[in-house]
């Protein structure tokens, strides 16, 4: 049965006149686009599938479109699909999420955390670099705190992620973490990044420069 080959796009499988399958939401508001995109690396056909269930069912004059359902929030957390493709390292997942929506790439969770906010969390490399050189996310976007992806690197003990983020536009990073220095939750944290900037040769220049427009945190 030719079926059987088609793995997990069989989960969309619906009657002719029923809803659009990935329209669908449990008690959690999570449709299954999300758990697709949360299954990680190989979903993508599944992922592929579901978006063109929407996109056909718009067609038909249904409201349900492709990119209405990437907009979609679950209830806990407030992410959308773009959110759980980045923390599952899904990166095939996550460009056919940015052609269908583009600015997927910017939505923002409960906290005002953004999809590149979870991927630097998380240390995926490759996501992180998708939504960076190929989807143009701010490096210094923040969260509802004012916090930025490197923060939320930092604050994961993910090192390796932190002076990936720091090598490029390291003067911009900086002064955003100062925006939020006098916030008592967020001081040790941009503490923590400067300490770590510290400890690598390469960035003495950069963070001695730093401290020299902000002595008051000496």
């Amino acid at each position: 049965d030719a079926a059987v080959d088609r793995g997990p796009t069989l989960a969309i499988a619906r009657p002719p006149n029923a809803r659009a399958a990935c329209g669908v939401q449990d008690e959690k508001q999570v449709t299954p686009l999300m758990r697709a995109a949360d299954a990680g690396p190989g979903w993508e056909a599944c992922v592929s599938a579901l978006l063109r269930s929407a996109a056909g069912r718009a067609r038909l004059g249904e409201v349900d479109c492709a990119a209405a359902i990437v907009q979609v929030h679950d209830e806990d957390d407030e992410q959308t699909a773009a959110h759980y493709a980045a923390n599952a390292n899904a990166v095939s997942t996550l460009r056919l999420l940015h052609k269908t929506l583009p600015s997927c790439a910017r939505a923002m969770d409960v906290a005002g955390a953004n999809p590149l906010h979870h991927a630097a969390a998380a240390g995926h490399t490759e996501v992180v670099k998708l939504l960076l050189n190929e989807m143009n996310v701010d490096r210094t976007i923040a969260d509802s705190k004012g916090w930025i992806p490197l923060m939320y690197a930092d604050f994961a003990g993910n090192r390796d992620m932190v002076l990936a983020l720091l090598r490029v536009h390291l003067g911009a990073q900086l002064e955003a973490m100062h925006v939020v220095m006098n916030d008592h939750g967020s001081r040790p944290k941009v503490i923590g990044v400067l300490k770590t900037l510290a400890t690598v040769p390469p960035f003495y220049d950069a963070l001695n420069a730093y401290i020299a427009n902000h002595l008051t945190l000496l």
